[in-house]
C-alpha cells in the first residue's frame, strides 16, 4: 500500500469513528430525554395526584415553611427552564459565527456547519445557506420542547421538599407532647405523631413509584452519553461541552433531590430522641424505639436498574463516565 492510499485510509477510518462517536450519543441522549417527556405525558395524572398529596395540609395541619417553598420551588422551575432556553439560543448564534472555521476543517465529513447539531447530508444541499437556517431553526425548537426535561426535575425536587418541610413539621409537633398533661392526652398526641409519620412514609413511596416510572431510566445511559460529548469537548469541539454539561447538571440534581429525601427522612429518628420522651408516659416510651428503628430504614428515590438517587451514586456514575472516555479516547487513538 502507498503511502497516499495508506494516509486515504486513515482519514476515512477517522471520518467514521468520527460519525459513529457523534451520532450514536446524540441518538441515545435524544431517545432518553423524548422518552422522559412521553412517559411524563402519560402519567402527568401520577404527578397531579402526588403534589395534590404533598400540599395538603388539611388534617395535620402546615408548617411556616410552607407558603416560601411553594415560591421558591416555582421560581427556581421558572429559572431552569429559561436559562436553558437562553442556553440554546446562545449555542445557536455560537454556531452561525463559528461557521467559517467548521468549513475549514471539515474535510470530507459532508458534515453541515452552522448547527446546534451535527447533521450529514450531499453537499448539495448543505451549500445552501436558506436550508441550513431552516434545519438551525427546527433544531432550536426541537431542543425547547426537549427543554421540558429540566421542568420534570424541578417538579421532582420541589415535591421533595414539601416533603423535607413535613418532617421539619413532624419534629416540632414531637417536641410540642405535653409531658405534663395526662398519659391519654399524650398518647393522643403521640398517636397523631405516628399517623403523621405513616403518611409521610406513603408520600414518599408514592414519590419514588412516580419518579421511578418518569426518570428512572436516565441513570441507565448518562455516563455512556456523557463521555462522548466530553470526548468531542477535549478534541476542540467546544459545544460539545454544554450538551456534557446538561447532563452532568440533571444528574446532580436528581441525586441531589434524592441525598435530600434520604436525609430528611432519617433525621426524625433522630428529633424524637432529642425530645422529652424520659418525661412522657410508659406506653409512649414503649413505642419509641419502634418508630426510631423505622426511621432508620433507608428511604430514597430508585434508579433503573440498580442503586439509589444520592451523591454515592453520582460519584459512581463520574467515575464511570471518566472510564469511558479514556476507552473512546484509546480506541480512536489506535
Amino acid at each position: 500500500m502507498s503511502s497516499r492510499e495508506a494516509d486515504n485510509c486513515f482519514q476515512v477510518r477517522e471520518q467514521d469513528y468520527y460519525l459513529a462517536t457523534t451520532t450514536l450519543p446524540l441518538a441515545i441522549g435524544g431517545i432518553v430525554v423524548s422518552a422522559t417527556n412521553i412517559i411524563f405525558a402519560v402519567k402527568h395524572e401520577m404527578w397531579s395526584e402526588l403534589m395534590e398529596r404533598t400540599t395538603d395540609c388539611t388534617k395535620f395541619g402546615r408548617s411556616l415553611n410552607f407558603n416560601e417553598i411553594k415560591r421558591q420551588g416555582d421560581r427556581l422551575g421558572k429559572i431552569v427552564y429559561l436559562s436553558s432556553i437562553f442556553s440554546a439560543i446562545i449555542m445557536a448564534i455560537y454556531e452561525i459565527f463559528t461557521e467559517k472555521a467548521c468549513l475549514l476543517s471539515n474535510s470530507g465529513r459532508n458534515e453541515i456547519c452552522g448547527l446546534v447539531i451535527p447533521v450529514w447530508l450531499p453537499s448539495g444541499l448543505a451549500d445552501s445557506t436558506m436550508f441550513k437556517r431552516c434545519v438551525l431553526l427546527y433544531q432550536v425548537f426541537t431542543l425547547l420542547v426537549g427543554i421540558m426535561f429540566t421542568a420534570i426535575l424541578s417538579l421532582q425536587n420541589q415535591v421533595c421538599q414539601f416533603i423535607e418541610d413535613k418532617t421539619k413539621h413532624l419534629s416540632v409537633l414531637f417536641n410540642k407532647i405535653n409531658a405534663a398533661g395526662t398519659s391519654t392526652l399524650q398518647y393522643q398526641q403521640f398517636s397523631f405523631c405516628m399517623e403523621y409519620h405513616q403518611y409521610i412514609l406513603k408520600l414518599c413511596e408514592q414519590l419514588n413509584h412516580t419518579s421511578k416510572k418518569t426518570l428512572g431510566h436516565v441513570t441507565l445511559s448518562t455516563s455512556l452519553v456523557m463521555s462522548f460529548f466530553l470526548y468531542h469537548g477535549m478534541k476542540g469541539n467546544y459545544p460539545w461541552f454544554c450538551y456534557a454539561g446538561l447532563f452532568i447538571l440533571n444528574i446532580g440534581f436528581m441525586c441531589h433531590t434524592g441525598q435530600r429525601l434520604e436525609d430528611a427522612m432519617s433525621k426524625v429518628g433522630d428529633s424524637l430522641y432529642l425530645s422529652s420522651w424520659y418525661d412522657c408516659c410508659i406506653e409512649i416510651r414503649k413505642m419509641i424505639p419502634f418508630v426510631v428503628m423505622r426511621s432508620q430504614r433507608s428511604v430514597g428515590l430508585q434508579a433503573v436498574p440498580i442503586g439509589i438517587l444520592n451523591y454515592v451514586l453520582f460519584a459512581v456514575v463520574m467515575k464511570t463516565t471518566y472510564t469511558y472516555m479514556n476507552l473512546i479516547n484509546n480506541t480512536g487513538a489506535q
